[in-house]
């Protein structure tokens, strides 16, 4: 039961994931007001690919995670914890398809400080997810193309002022 339940929610999350409604939590993630939305709003757009039945199922479930939260006016929206999880989920389906750019090389360093120590482990697993290779300390490197989705990792973790990125020909 528990495996049906988590796949529910990961193919609930993926469906989400592609819909206009959260693609600003992928690219602005935290520094905006979290979009709220409505059951049939929801439905509406899912219509194709759930049923009234698995959507309420799934939003129980995400609710009892702790990834989505129940606003005063019956209306929703994803936590932050909700919103690493929808990164978290598209990066996997990123990887899965990823290309190498032939003759670019992206390039990113960082400088993390101790007291977040949390956060720079988790954008650092987030790293190697991402195809990175570590050639210094706080150096990496990849050949995939996956500016979009640091851009986004940068941001819900808060490191804007840690780190720099680059694209290079020559390593």
């Amino acid at each position: 039961m528990k495996k049906i339940k988590k796949f529910l929610t990961e193919q609930f999350l993926e469906s989400l994931s592609g819909l206009k409604l959260f693609a600003k939590y992928l690219l602005l993630a935290p520094s905006i007001r979290p979009t709220t939305f409505n059951y049939q709003k929801l439905s509406d757009e899912l219509m194709d690919d759930w049923d009234g039945k698995n959507i309420k199922k799934a939003i129980k479930h995400l609710i009892h995670s702790g990834l989505l939260k129940k606003t005063e006016k019956n209306e929703y929206f994803l936590t932050a914890k909700g919103i690493s999880k929808l990164l978290e989920l598209k990066i996997k389906k990123k990887i899965e398809t990823k290309q190498k750019i032939k003759n670019k090389y992206f390039v990113l360093i960082f400088d993390i400080p101790e007291k977040t120590r949390f956060r720079r482990d988790l954008f650092r697993r987030h790293l190697k997810e991402l195809g990175f290779e570590q050639i210094q300390q706080s150096v990496w490197i990849t050949q995939y193309n996956v500016l979009e989705e640091i851009k986004a990792l940068i941001e819900i973790f808060g490191l804007n002022r840690y780190i720099k990125f680059f694209i290079a020909e020559k390593v």
